[in-house]
């Protein structure tokens, strides 16, 4: 998984965001790509580089598990 490259020079612990992707899908009626998810889950929204703005989920997108 690239993400996980991406963690570990970084030293960053992976924050496990736990997002409702079927139903955020659902709602844009496209599959988001898996590196997508992943990078979220891993980090959250925010811009890496001052370059790749990266949005996050609403409250109400996320997973109540």
């Amino acid at each position: 998984m690239w993400v996980q490259r991406v963690i570990e020079p970084t030293g960053w612990e992976p924050l496990g965001i736990s997002v409702d992707w079927a139903g955020i899908e659902g709602e844009l009626g496209v599959p988001l790509p898996t590196d997508y998810k992943e990078l979220y889950e891993a980090f959250g929204g925010g811009v890496f580089s001052d370059s790749v703005s990266f949005l996050g989920a609403t409250r109400a997108s996320r997973s109540n598990s």
